[in-house]
């Protein structure tokens, strides 16, 4: 009989602006293999390490200490540097490549032969179009080879039976590319316009300076009236150009793996950077949303998405849990966030639900934190902090 899982561990590393989570499942007894422990890494990236604080190879190398040297799972929730860059970084590589997953899940728009081409030439070109510089993740690739990658979306469950028995793997996000598409999303327009190939001439630049202008118009006593004109035209280009980088920085970010991971009577929300297309569905109601809704109101730990972003975790996804307040089940949250402040707001929200806990919080020379808890039962999850580093 297949030992159960007794115990479950989130261990969050202060990378600064980044991500990288441990997730670490006890077992009872030993399984087949005589390990009592499987892991499961979710995203290695940064794009700023902490003031003080660790570098992403150095994190590496803790990752693979605290997993005897073997990962079982490892997640890459989008192609964002704060979530890959360590797949990237030769240093980190070299450090990470011998742990040796079983299965690498990605999004389904990082697959070979994805099913929406024009979307993924969107997300290939978002750094051209003013968007997030994306990360091709090679490490990813090596260890997805051999039947190992699972490419997925919403609606999906993971099968981890061979690498993390009876824990149950369920995706929330990224939804379809008609949704991260859909022109009725606030700059959907414009990634609608780079579909049908038009968005080019928005960004080609003017045929004619600022300065030919102001001479071309300009009379013995200067622009006069035209003025207005010119400088309001200059200004939308401007804006323009700021939205269309705003609309591909949020297509990357919509692209991101959302998880609920269960063992036993607990649950993880772990949404990666998630936003409005992934959390619709739920909070919009319908027999698919409605049954996603009740998963994410019962869970224990969220990983807070997009180093506390309001747009990561909207209102209307919060309302969900706000029936817990004072009952004796709180959500515990855990924060990985570097110099860009979480919001307030959204801080203030999940205090009201239960304890958050913060990279930047940690005292100096600590590199993590962990939340754990029995796999049965109602107990708190205990948090505790590593120790001093060096």
């Amino acid at each position: 009989m297949t030992a159960r899982p007794r115990s479950v561990r989130l261990r969050v590393y202060d990378v600064g602006s980044g991500d990288c989570l441990l997730l670490t499942v006890g077992y009872g007894s030993a399984l087949p293999d005589g390990r009592r422990y499987r892991h499961m890494l979710v995203d290695c990236g940064s794009v700023r390490a902490a003031k003080g604080g660790p570098s992403l190879a150095e994190v590496a190398a803790k990752v693979a200490d605290h997993c005897d040297g073997r990962l079982d799972v490892a997640v890459s929730t989008n192609r964002h540097p704060g979530r890959v860059d360590g797949f990237a970084d030769p240093v980190v590589r070299d450090v990470l490549r011998p742990l040796e997953p079983g299965v690498v899940v990605r999004p389904w728009t990082d697959a070979p032969d994805a099913d929406s081409p024009q979307l993924v030439a969107l997300l290939d070109a978002s750094a051209t179009a003013g968007g997030a510089a994306l990360v091709a993740a090679p490490l990813l690739d090596d260890w997805g080879r051999d039947g190992r990658a699972r490419y997925v979306r919403a609606g999906d469950t993971v099968d981890l039976d061979g690498e993390m028995p009876r824990v149950s793997v369920r995706v929330l996000g990224p939804p379809s590319g008609e949704r991260l598409t859909d022109s009725a999303r606030p700059g959907g327009q414009f990634l609608a316009l780079a579909v049908e190939g038009g968005l080019a001439p928005l960004l080609a630049p003017p045929s004619g300076s600022w300065a030919d202008a102001l001479l071309m118009l300009a009379e013995p006593g200067g622009i006069g009236a035209a003025e207005w004109l010119l400088r309001t035209l200059n200004t939308r280009t401007v804006d323009q150009e700021l939205e269309i980088a705003q609309a591909f920085d949020d297509l990357v970010h919509d692209t991101s793996v959302a998880l609920v991971i269960t063992v036993g009577s607990r649950s993880l929300l772990l949404p990666g950077d998630a936003r409005a297309a992934s959390w619709a569905p739920i909070v919009d109601g319908g027999a698919t949303g409605a049954r996603f809704a009740r998963r994410v109101a019962d869970v224990d730990v969220l990983a807070v998405g997009r180093h506390g972003a309001r747009s990561a975790t909207p209102r209307r996804l919060r309302d969900l849990w706000r029936p817990r307040i004072g009952s004796a089940h709180p959500l515990v949250s855990v924060l990985s966030t570097g110099r860009v402040l979480p919001d307030d707001a959204l801080v203030a929200d999940l205090e009201s639900l239960g304890p958050l806990h913060r990279t930047d919080a940690l005292p100096e020379g600590v590199w993590w934190m962990d939340v754990e808890a029995a796999t049965n039962g109602r107990e708190p999850f205990s948090f505790t902090v590593g120790p001093v580093v060096g």
